[in-house]
């Protein structure tokens, strides 16, 4: 199986959607108003996380994580995500409250800096 399910260009730099990445090369791509419902592919409930941040660390940092939804201070964490299973994303009953974000890996040459982030079709941040 090919460890490349997703790839964009810009300016340069890749942003590559793998099985495997070093976690200093992690971004995420954020959805508000959306959530994911995966029940076959939950890994983790986190409860009393008060910051995005810090949900998006715990994925971050586990491998088998490519996916949250975030709520509240309530991580969900998945071992899949919305470009391999798109009917599974869909808008939040409370769209002001809920965040999908999905793991992408950023590769590249002129990747240097460790705090990075701009706008692409969705929005993509690095924290």
């Amino acid at each position: 199986m090919n460890d490349l399910f997703f790839l964009s260009f810009f300016s340069s730099v890749f942003f590559l959607l793998l099985t495997e990445c070093h976690p200093s090369m992690t971004t995420f791509e954020i959805n508000t108003g959306f959530v994911f419902t995966s029940p076959s592919d939950k890994l983790d409930n986190i409860f009393g996380l008060a910051r995005l941040t810090d949900c998006l660390n715990y994925c971050r940092n586990n491998e088998s994580c490519q996916a949250i939804n975030f709520e509240s201070g309530l991580c969900i964490t998945f071992k899949t995500n919305a470009l391999l299973k798109p009917a599974s994303l869909s808008s939040s009953q409370y769209p002001v409250f809920t965040i999908y974000a999905q793991k992408l890996c950023i590769q590249g040459e002129h990747f240097k800096s460790s705090s990075f982030s701009f706008f692409l079709p969705a929005f993509i941040a690095h924290f």
